[in-house]
């Protein structure tokens, strides 16, 4: 039998009172890992300061839960969770699912009421939680889901456009002084691509000066996969100075009008077929592979197909634009102008559709 497992210290306790101290320090030690695992923030914990008091306080309510709170939903049924887990024999794995990691566990309860118990003490947490409903019912007003099957939900506002990075647009609608949470939502969506609920909340509550020095998340904050951008068009991308579309047209009429720049990219355009033409909004938007795969599954079989047609469809669509300004391939800052100015003008293009 391992030390850390709870079954055998949960059911000496409930049938003979004993070893108490054992099951108490071994819930603490996975109430621990749970929260260093998660990265939770202070806000949740007693007086907002995650030490290790805080820690025994959270360890302390999930034990009571445990042992002296009948719970009326599955598997419980009425019954004390310690009771249930000993009565029917449940499995180690069920038991740490139903009091530490599941979605509904114990533990994430306990964390949820003391969060409550927070905002009820402190006025900045009671907005912080006011501004995740608010973004909740504005993201459901002006997105729609990328894949409603997908967890956690992405949400986006469907358009060619190029994605730029969040944190970019965040700082802008910070300085502009943006507070409306519909318009933040709504211009965070349009300008950087598919984005979860809580990463659009946390950058709300950033842009409308929510957040204290330091903060980086929130409770349950999703894992982020990365937003796939051609090598391409992005390489140095750290380097390059961005552009407004006024800007990069500025930069260019130096060497070709605007209009000409506009016919030349616009025949480009006009050469690519449909699916090319999916590849390319696909990369503007931001989508992950495996959505790529699920709108195209007769021509996508696995994530390397769709690598290789982005490559050569991005960079062949790129390297024609460059061509008609007599631009070389080592030319990196010019080509990330040209790029910038391409992706404003379809963007143009598709709105005006």
């Amino acid at each position: 039998m391992s030390k850390n497992q709870l079954k055998p210290k949960i059911v000496a306790w409930y049938r003979a009172r004993r070893e108490g101290g054992a099951l108490w320090s071994a819930m603490l030690q996975r109430v621990t890992r749970l929260v260093e695992q998660r990265g939770l923030p202070d806000d949740f914990f007693l007086d907002r300061e995650r030490g290790d008091e805080a820690l025994a306080a959270l360890t302390n309510d999930v034990f009571t839960d445990c042992d002296a709170r009948p719970i009326g939903r599955a598997p419980f049924q009425g019954r004390t969770p310690f009771q249930a887990y000993t009565l029917d024999d449940m499995p180690e794995p069920r038991i740490r699912m139903f009091t530490f990691d599941g979605r509904h566990s114990l533990t994430w309860d306990a964390l949820k009421r003391q969060y409550a118990r927070n905002c009820a003490a402190w006025p900045d947490l009671a907005q912080r939680a006011r501004t995740w409903e608010e973004v909740g019912v504005a993201v459901r007003a002006v997105a729609r889901p990328v894949d409603p099957t997908e967890r956690p939900l992405r949400w986006w506002i469907p358009g060619l456009r190029r994605a730029l990075p969040i944190e970019q647009v965040a700082d802008e609608l910070r300085e502009r002084g943006q507070t409306d949470v519909t318009e933040a939502v709504r211009e965070l969506l349009q300008r950087c691509g598919p984005q979860t609920a809580s990463k659009l909340t946390h950058h709300v509550q950033e842009i409308r000066g929510e957040r204290r020095d330091g903060e980086t998340s929130d409770l349950a904050m999703d894992e982020e996969g990365k937003s796939f951008y051609p090598s391409y068009h992005y390489q140095k991308l750290d380097d390059v100075p961005w552009h407004s579309a006024a800007a990069g047209h500025n930069a260019w009429k130096g060497r070709e009008t605007e209009l000409s720049i506009r016919r030349e990219i616009a025949a480009a355009w006009a050469a690519l077929n449909p699916l090319e033409r999916t590849l390319l909004e696909a990369v503007a938007n931001g989508l992950k592979y495996h959505e790529i795969m699920a709108r195209h599954p007769d021509r996508f079989r696995n994530p390397e197909a769709v690598r290789y047609s982005l490559d050569r469809v991005t960079s062949g669509f790129v390297e024609r634009c460059a061509r008609a300004f007599d631009l070389q391939a080592d030319d990196s800052v010019r080509l990330q102008e040209l790029t910038e100015l391409i992706w404003d003008v379809l963007a143009q293009s598709s709105d005006a559709e």
